[in-house]
């Protein structure tokens, strides 16, 4: 099989069971005929050679291109970046990787080339979480604007769903006498993935005072703004209003507090499998990675409560 057909295959196979912007970043031929997308890089560099001739030096050489030009292909247009960022460099040996186990999957290949390509090291971040106290912050902020606003801010906070599945969700599927919410978001199996998340008492009462000034009107959707659904964007320029009102210079995007809920739970002692379950992650990888990150100022109190040579520790 060619490379065009293998791609174009591989695009056809994850059709629904990813967002339609993964598979944009994955592959995409634009109006014009271009190949864009992390793989689409891999087609421009070898040609649409057959797949099975393809070897890991070829693999190799495409990376060594790819990583040292300034260009990133990850979206439906090139866009000039400068130096490609690590998570970027990732993101094409991930794309890369899934490409080929399909492929092998398939029986279009007999080998698995794409695992022998290894990911490149992420340099060590700060956590991306809301700051606790900007936390507070927030939430005084919001009890003075209104209703709405104050149920964002506690469903985010407290349930750590995504911003997708915050205005996706509709009243069939807010169960407030069971103190949960049945949220569909994108993940494995794309914006159709449906799970379960859960809130307690100040959340409960916040979307209780929300709902009964929440005009019955305007449709299914919990979450309305003046056009009606509230979108992504939406939820983000509540979020940037209250911030500002707040003083805040931190993070507060809807995310950070979708990653602030992860830290929470495991302060509170939340083990990582249990954790990765309340986010919804199909890995506990995935949440080791990106979720339960620690600034140094915090490792060392997790040391200075978990040491055994540490005196204050004993009995």
């Amino acid at each position: 099989m060619q490379l065009k057909d293998a791609l174009l295959e591989f695009d056809n196979a994850i059709f629904g069971e990813v967002a339609p912007r993964t598979r944009e970043w994955y592959f995409s031929v634009d109006d014009e005929g271009n190949f864009r997308g992390m793989l689409g890089s891999l087609l421009n560099e070898l040609g649409n050679v057959d797949v099975t001739e393809i070897t890991i030096t070829d693999l190799r050489n495409w990376r060594k291109k790819v990583f040292s030009r300034q260009t990133r292909y990850g979206g439906h247009r090139p866009q000039e970046d400068g130096e490609l960022s690590p998570a970027t460099k990732q993101g094409y040996i991930r794309a890369l990787r899934r490409f080929f186990k399909w492929m092998t999957e398939e029986g279009i290949v007999e080998n698995d080339l794409g695992q022998r390509m290894k990911l490149p090291p992420l340099p060590s971040q700060p956590p991306k979480a809301v700051d606790l106290a900007d936390l507070e912050k927030l939430i005084k902020v919001a009890q003075e604007s209104c209703s709405r606003d104050l149920a964002i801010v506690y469903f985010l906070a407290d349930t750590g769903c995504r911003v997708g599945g915050l205005c996706s969700l509709t009243m069939d599927r807010l169960f407030l006498h069971e103190i949960k919410a049945e949220v569909r978001e994108k993940g494995r199996g794309g914006y159709g993935k449906s799970r379960w998340v859960y809130f307690g008492a100040d959340t409960h009462h916040a979307l209780v005072d929300y709902l009964a000034e929440r005009p019955y009107d305007k449709g299914n959707t919990v979450f309305l703004g003046r056009q009606g659904p509230l979108l992504s964007n939406g939820v983000y320029q509540i979020l940037k209003r209250l911030a500002k009102k707040a003083g805040i210079t931190g993070r507060f995007n809807p995310h950070a507090f979708r990653h602030a809920a992860a830290r929470s739970w495991l302060r509170s002692g939340g083990n990582l499998s249990v954790v990765s379950q309340l986010l919804g992650h199909s890995s506990v990888l995935v949440t080791s990675q990106f979720y339960a990150r620690w600034a140094d100022n915090e490792l060392q109190s997790w040391h200075n409560r978990l040491s055994p040579f540490n005196s204050a520790n004993e009995d």
